[in-house]
């Protein structure tokens, strides 16, 4: 466990957000699903946009492994 009272210690603000792909109406497919993709806020960007608004995301991405050694 992390000891908080270490002065080496530094917490962040940090948020998840999930965010949608726009569908245009001329790429719309019939029961087609939105893409979406999670993106980790940190410092002044916690609380920067509310569920609706139309973003464009800049960053790096990180892939978390998911499940068992793939061959």
């Amino acid at each position: 466990l992390p000891c908080r009272s270490d002065n080496k210690t530094e917490t962040i603000d940090w948020q998840t957000i999930r965010v949608q792909e726009i569908m245009v109406d001329s790429h719309k497919e019939a029961g087609r699903i939105p893409r979406t993709i999670d993106c980790e806020l940190t410092r002044d960007l916690v609380d920067s946009c509310v569920p609706g608004d139309v973003v464009t995301v800049t960053g790096i991405v990180k892939v978390n492994s998911v499940g068992g050694d793939r061959k």
